[in-house]
């Protein structure tokens, strides 16, 4: 493993770009390592075999489990085997009739039950396994992932979509809209039309135990767009001749209802064999949702969130690549995943948790964010089965974004340095932090920053800022771009204390703490961000890729604060070593992946199992290191 550090990258910055006092000609470091010179981009030399020579360590914070020592590329691929044949077994409907390879999205081991969520899409889990079996192949060759993807699964979904007109049934009614675009109908089914469910009573609702006969009148595009990613993988894998047709009908029957779905296009292209370099992507970095657009732009969002747009938006940038995602998008991915990991970890606010594992037992905690501050911390639905898929799916999204680290080594660096020159700011470069996101207890390293006349000592983690001045000063701060609110005003007195208070003139909670600068020790003003649960007050916030203005006298300063690579990369290895440990422990404890909901523990949930198999496919590509398997893929 390389060494934590934070490290100090030189940057030659626009002209523009210089505010007033500020040293625009380098990044702001803090904790530095002295014998460790090299900047982010010159990591490079390490090559995509880092993971090979080195390995992956365990997580520290990883729950203790029976797999001991760093997870090799057998222990992933026997996981990952097993999970597949979790999901053959319990999940998979195999008795010759037309409902033959359904995904049944939840399954009780012990009597071979299957359920279905009426207020869920029973086929959306089923995507995501055709997408991990598609992995699986491309990694490791293995014959058994294309068997259980060409077997049953996929002809399910071509003879739904090619026979839909003959086989489905009217709806009884109109289905309840929920969300992600739903399109209600109570017509008679067309080919392309993908319900919600359909089923003959063989499963039943897991909330009533009532048995599910009929069809749902429900669709939705979020389902079409997963369906669309899940075909056009299937496709890099095995192309049966009614593939091209299959998809070709659920993309022309969404445009009937009005909606574009880009994933459709690219799955009929690749069924064709058709070049997918001209398919439509999704917009690339900087992505304002919903990291950055509820932390500095104030808007509302739910957390912990699915990651199925990040996903989406990674599989067409491949596509248009040919395999290889340009690096803006590349970066968009990185970001957006550490994003949702910050939000995750703001959200539990240095509460205990397991890498991987985004649910409490208790059923799902979800955090509303408004005005760049949780307005819920939590909200347990204990009697609607949500299942555990979030944190595997992040997980191999975190395996998935190492891999662009390896792929494109020095790119997120310079994506922020064009940031802030975009910004007119100078880069600030995130300390190493502990687990809950903060600065680790004891002397804050500041560093100086000068605004106009003023010289002060300057720090800030994920959660908090920290600053200095040894002459009595009034100091604004606010967040860019400048939401109304998101701004306060510290005033340090002759003594160096220092009172804190936001727009509205609230005293904000803040605490003293001792700092050291050019190796003095002086006192210094600890004042969280308006995310942080300590906090009780709205002003402003600080996190990654967002630029703080610090004002005083007439002067500015900008800073546009971001993570290193090398803290970045020390990051995510540690989430996905430790969370691949900790579902392994899950495995080998229950003998299957219970998704853990109050009373819904008997059940095995397909959704989890899937991402399970993309992140040991993603890690088992880590150890082998470049060409990774969606470069591959696309190239076929």
């Amino acid at each position: 493993m390389w060494r934590s550090v934070v490290v100090v990258a030189v940057v030659s910055l626009c002209g523009a770009c210089r505010t007033a006092g500020g040293p625009s000609d380098q990044w702001l470091a803090v904790d530095a390592d002295p014998d460790r010179d090299r900047s982010p981009t010159e990591n490079a030399e390490a090559g995509p075999d880092r993971y090979v020579r080195d390995g992956l360590s365990p997580s520290p914070d990883a729950r203790p489990s029976s797999v001991p020592g760093a997870i090799t590329a057998a222990d992933a691929t026997a996981f990952m085997r097993a999970m597949v044949a979790l999901f053959d077994k319990l999940h998979i409907r195999k008795d010759g009739s037309v409902y033959d390879g359904t995904p049944y999205e939840y399954a009780d081991p012990t009597t071979g039950k299957w359920y279905v969520n009426e207020g869920q899409d029973l086929v959306h889990d089923g995507a995501w396994f055709m997408t991990a079996l598609a992995a699986a192949h491309h990694v490791t060759g293995d014959p058994l992932y294309r068997a259980t993807l060409d077997d049953h699964l996929l002809p399910y979904y071509v003879r739904l979509l090619t026979r839909g007109k003959e086989l489905l049934p009217v709806p009884a009614g109109k289905q309840r809209l929920i969300s992600w675009n739903v399109v209600a109908t109570n017509q008679a089914p067309d080919n392309g039309f993908v319900p919600f469910w359909w089923d003959d009573g063989k499963a039943a609702s897991p909330v009533t135990g009532s048995p599910m006969i009929g069809i749902s009148a429900a669709t939705s595009t979020h389902m079409a767009l997963d369906i669309g990613i899940g075909l056009a993988l299937a496709a890099t894998v095995v192309k049966p001749p009614e593939l091209a047709v299959a998809a070709e009908n659920m993309r022309a029957w969404f445009k009937r209802e009005n909606f574009t779905i880009p994933n459709l296009d690219l799955a009929v292209t690749l069924a064709r064999g058709g070049d997918p370099s001209g398919i439509a992507a999704f917009s690339q970095f900087p992505v304002d949702k919903p990291y950055y657009g509820a932390l500095a732009k104030g808007g509302s969002y739910t957390a912990p969130g699915f990651m199925d747009d990040e996903e989406w938006r990674f599989f067409m940038a491949a596509a248009q690549g040919r395999g290889i995602p340009v690096k803006g998008a590349a970066v968009s991915t990185i970001y957006q995943v550490w994003g949702a990991r910050l939000l995750w970890s703001l959200f539990l606010d240095g509460a205990p948790r397991v890498p991987g594992y985004e649910l409490t037992e208790a059923g799902l905690p979800l955090g509303k964010l408004a005005g760049g501050r949780f307005t819920t911390q939590r909200a347990s639905v204990l009697d609607n089965p949500l299942g555990v898929r979030q944190g595997p799916h992040l997980l191999k999204m975190e395996a998935r974004a190492l891999a662009l680290l390896v792929k494109y080594p020095g790119a997120y660096d310079a994506a922020m340095r064009a940031l802030a020159e975009r910004s007119q700011a100078v880069p600030y470069v995130f300390p190493k932090v502990d687990a809950g996101l903060g600065l680790p207890q004891g002397q804050v390293h500041l560093t100086p920053i000068t605004v106009g006349a003023s010289h002060l000592g300057f720090a800030s983690d994920h959660k908090a800022l920290y600053l200095a001045s040894a002459a009595p000063l009034t100091l604004v701060v606010r967040t860019l771009p400048g939401v109304a609110g998101q701004s306060g005003t510290i005033v340090f007195e002759n003594d160096g204390s220092a009172r804190a208070v936001n727009a509205a003139g609230e005293a904000l909670v803040s605490q003293p703490c001792r700092g050291e600068l050019a190796g003095k020790s002086l006192a210094c003003v600890r004042i969280p961000y308006s995310v942080a649960r300590e906090q009780t007050k709205a002003w402003a916030n600080g996190g990654e890729a967002i630029a703080l203005e610090l004002g005083t006298g007439g002067e500015t300063l900008r800073l546009l604060l971001a993570t290193s690579e090398t803290n970045l990369r020390d990051a995510l290895e540690g989430e996905v070593q430790g969370g691949l440990r900790y579902w392994m422990g899950i495995w080998k404890e229950h003998g299957f992946i219970p998704f853990r909901a109050g009373r819904f523990d008997r059940l095995s949930e397909s959704g989890a199992l899937a991402h399970l198999v993309s992140l040991s496919a993603e890690y088992v590509g880590l150890l082998r290191g470049s060409p990774f398997w969606w470069e591959t893929a696309f190239r076929r």
